[in-house]
């Protein structure tokens, strides 16, 4: 069993390679079973095996007695269709945190470049949800979410926002239990001066302020 498993990584692998390089672009029939079993020198049954991964990210489709066709990739696409396959375990929602805090400030440096003084305002509009859903968490926790969303999505940088959506989507699913456990207080008050500085367009303090809450988070997680 493992060293067919590891025969069909091998073959997925390969199918990947081709796929995201382009040398097999959309719509293309890729080789079929028997051609892949020999050039990789493996099983039909790791050739299936890779090709039913292949399938349930999306990079794939059969058609049934007529071989297996490139979808359409993106980057964006490529990891939405990652997000099924992704699993916490112990510890890795600070991990997570530390990832995103990068794409923070990355994000915060570009909205006040780029966003437009509405989504100044929407974003406005968030704190203000999140400020009056103070007694409900799920709530709040959401609002934060949409708070970081936007301002990443308002940066223009549609992968940075792709990979952040993943990030906070994959933490919905897992770590609200852990983030309940922060002061939501606090988390209100850091908000506000992150708030007041984009609208001043101050982006060395807004970043100084975004840092300041992003590692207040993680060490209250690690406590």
């Amino acid at each position: 069993m493992k060293n067919q498993e590891k025969a069909g990584d091998k073959v997925f692998k390969y199918i990947e390679e081709k796929i995201v390089t382009g040398v097999w672009k959309k719509g293309d029939r890729i080789a079929s079973e028997n051609q892949l079993g020999e050039e990789l020198g493996v099983s039909r049954v790791s050739v299936r095996e890779a090709i039913g991964r292949l399938v349930a990210m999306g990079l794939l489709s059969k058609k049934k007695g007529g071989g297996s066709f490139v979808e359409g990739i993106t980057p964006t696409g490529f990891m939405d269709n990652l997000l099924p396959f992704l699993v916490l375990g112990e510890g890795d929602y600070v991990e997570i945190l530390e990832l995103r805090s990068a794409l923070d400030l990355l994000g915060l440096r570009l909205f006040i470049e780029n966003a437009s003084e509405e989504m100044v305002k929407e974003l406005e509009d968030v704190h203000r949800k999140m400020i009056e859903s103070k007694e409900s968490p799920e709530d709040f926790f959401r609002y934060d979410m949409d708070f970081h969303k936007l301002i990443i999505k308002g940066s223009g940088n549609l992968l940075a926002y792709k990979i952040f959506e993943m990030l906070i989507n994959i933490m919905g699913y897992h770590a609200q239990e852990q983030y309940f456990k922060l002061s939501l207080e606090e988390r209100v008050s850091e908000h506000h001066l992150i708030v007041e500085a984009i609208k001043k367009r101050d982006t060395e303090i807004a970043q100084i302020y975004m840092k300041r809450h992003l590692e207040r988070t993680m060490k209250d997680l690690k406590k």
